[in-house]
């Protein structure tokens, strides 16, 4: 029996300022036909190093029938927007990589046909699709996984990294029975995540972070979905390690969005601001990255006596003694 099974990893171009940036998204692993295999664990990292973000996933999937032989493919649509036409040929994912069971897969790309555009998956004439066999005994098989991809083409501005979730519900039961994903936005930094799932605004979701991590709220934002939905983010400030959130009998109705912030956001509101009494309270990393911001405004001031920035130059003031304060390497 072959069955085809999809992983889409969506890709996007966006624009920020006068720059362009590539987005990918991945997802977790859709059967188009089959109905037989469950998916018991999905372990997924995210990894942010500058402007690049690499997903590695893990999957444990249990085929309680005969042994299946599946075509597997990864479907990316190529770059749009203000881009090049040699950018928009080809797929923007990087260095992709499939094991099943060990064994490290050969594929192809080709572009995604008709029939299967056909299948109401939001398929389109210019995706590109990449392809490899796998065999599913029966009992339990790993597949593993990894890409990367250009996330932002600004330090300046926040980096997004979104990735579907809501596929993983059309396995057998349709719910992953472990699901653990692992952020890893690199030291320094603020790292947004879900505060909650759509479909549940009241339970807060349980990150644990590792390392040294506390909540900065005061940058946090919602992110939107085409279909509505609000995704209210928590915004942690991580000096170090990763942020670490588990689920049980994991049904997705939404998907993930994990965004690294910049200090835009309290840069603006200090600017704003008529009282500066909250910014003695930001954690080190927040400090950082608004100190980041006044000082790179503070460059294009024609001089000391540029009274068009007497106000950044009294919030920097602000800064370094809440620094100092709190101790802030």
């Amino acid at each position: 029996m072959v069955a085809v099974v999809l992983l889409f990893l969506l890709s996007c171009c966006s624009a920020y300022a006068n720059d362009s940036s590539f987005e990918a998204s991945g997802s977790t692993l859709l059967p188009l036909r089959d109905s037989t295999i469950r998916m018991v664990r999905e372990d997924l990292k995210i990894t942010i190093r500058g402007k690049e973000a690499r997903i590695d996933v893990e999957y444990v999937f249990v085929n309680d029938g005969p042994t299946k032989t599946i075509t597997v493919g990864f479907v990316t649509p190529p770059a749009f927007g203000d881009v090049s036409e040699k950018l928009q040929s080809k797929p923007q994912i990087k260095n992709f990589t499939v094991v099943v069971n060990g064994k490290k897969l050969v594929w192809k790309i080709r572009k995604v046909t008709p029939a299967e555009r056909s299948q109401n998956l939001h398929l389109y004439a210019e995706d590109f699709v990449y392809l490899f066999d796998a065999t599913f005994p029966r009992g339990r098989t790993r597949v593993k996984h990894s890409y990367r991809f250009n996330a932002g083409s600004s330090v300046d501005a926040p980096i997004h990294v979104p990735y579907r979730l809501t596929t993983g519900t059309h396995w057998q039961g349709g719910s992953i029975d472990t699901f653990r994903l692992t952020v890893d936005g690199g030291k320094g930094r603020l790292v947004g995540v879900p505060a909650t799932f759509i479909g549940d605004t009241v339970t807060q979701l349980p990150w644990k972070p590792t390392g040294r991590a506390v909540r900065a709220d005061s940058v946090g934002y919602d992110h939107y979905y085409d279909d509505g939905p609000r995704q209210p983010d928590v915004v942690w400030s991580v000096e170090n390690g990763v942020l670490v959130l588990e689920q049980f009998n994991f049904a997705p109705r939404q998907d993930l969005m994990v965004t690294l912030h910049s200090g835009l956001s309290l840069y603006e509101r200090a600017i704003m601001s008529a009282d500066h009494a909250w910014i003695a309270r930001l954690s080190c990393v927040e400090l950082k990255e608004l100190r980041s911001w006044l000082e790179m405004t503070l460059s294009f001031a024609s001089g000391s006596d540029d009274r068009d920035y007497d106000i950044d130059r009294k919030v920097l003031a602000i800064v370094k003694q809440a620094k100092v304060k709190n101790q802030c390497r």
